[in-house]
């Protein structure tokens, strides 16, 4: 009985997948999970921050300017290493997020503004 080529390629397509399968399932969840939120980060920081248009919205740049005071504008250098590295951390955090919501220059220049009226 001959195989049409039809069923050698639905047959390899499902060895393709039988494949990725026993891949993905080896690892643990854990990692599954930490690898999914990595990939979905990005989507996520833009949802909760920017507009449908790009544009911050008007809770996200309060939210962006009190992380900024709290935590950019600070310096990080201390004389106890732990809280040094508590500073960087959360800098580090901080530009993560800013990385992720890929903002154009003057959305940043206006974001590092001064303003008083966000209160």
């Amino acid at each position: 009985m001959a195989v049409s080529q039809e069923n050698q390629e639905r047959y390899y397509r499902v060895r393709v997948s039988r494949n990725w399968k026993d891949l993905l399932m080896g690892l643990p969840d854990r990692f599954a999970k930490r690898i999914l939120a990595k990939f979905f980060a990005g989507f996520i920081w833009r949802w909760l921050f920017l507009s449908e248009d790009g544009e911050l919205t008007r809770a996200g740049e309060i939210v962006l300017a009190d992380l900024r005071d709290d935590f950019l504008t600070s310096g990080t250098f201390h004389k106890d290493p732990i809280v040094m590295a508590k500073r960087v951390g959360n800098r580090e955090v901080i530009e993560q997020i800013l990385n992720y919501l890929a903002l154009d220059e003057t959305q940043v220049l206006k974001m590092m503004e001064l303003d008083d009226e966000l209160e």
